[in-house]
């Protein structure tokens, strides 16, 4: 993101808040905890930290086998193809069944590096020093919450907060509400940076 501040110079001084949505939560986490000084906050949303879905050992043996045998381009259906698990309203359930770009198959490679990435998860709350927000839906059968909230527990930094939403799905924009979740994000960001 350094290039930013060349190519625009227009958002020098801007705050940088970093934001991983769902599995970007895990990407964004690992990243904050990478290159701490590249922003002022971060915001995980329903963050992919750590799934329900987790692959077994003999699952995790067959995508090492299949990446030696080099067939790590071989793609995979994703286990995540029920909108019923992102979502209860039905307008959003049929957006869902309908969507010709919805992400539905994954390479072994991209599996293997998540599994690489998962174990990184563990140690990088210790590393991050800014201000973090985690929302979570209570209602969530994708994302592991009594994890996360462990994870978000041993954060470096104090400027912390936690924000649950009890009856919502994992999707908080899909929510009957969603006004709800963006306006408690703004103000977050307001109050922080």
């Amino acid at each position: 993101l350094g290039h930013l501040a060349y190519d625009r110079p227009d958002l020098a001084g801007v705050p940088r808040v970093l934001t991983g949505v769902s599995w970007g939560g895990k990407l964004a986490a690992a990243y904050a905890a990478t290159f701490p000084a590249d922003f002022q906050a971060v915001a995980l949303l329903y963050p992919g930290l750590y799934s329900r879905l987790q692959p077994s050992w003999w699952q995790q043996w067959r995508l090492a086998w299949a990446g030696a045998m080099g067939w790590g381009h071989v793609t995979l259906p994703i286990p995540l193809n029920e909108p019923e698990w992102f979502t209860d309203s039905p307008r959003w359930q049929d957006f869902m069944h309908r969507d010709e770009l919805a992400l539905m198959r994954v390479s072994i490679d991209f599996l293997r590096a998540n599994l690489r990435l998962s174990q990184r998860i563990e140690a990088s709350a210790a590393t991050i020093a800014v201000p973090v927000l985690m929302m979570l839906a209570g209602r969530d059968e994708i994302i592991d919450n009594r994890r996360n909230r462990a994870w978000f527990q041993r954060l470096a930094t104090p400027r912390k907060q936690l924000i649950e939403y009890p009856e919502a799905r994992h999707t908080l924009e899909f929510e009957p509400d969603p006004d709800r979740f963006i306006d408690e994000l703004i103000a977050w960001l307001r109050e922080t940076v």
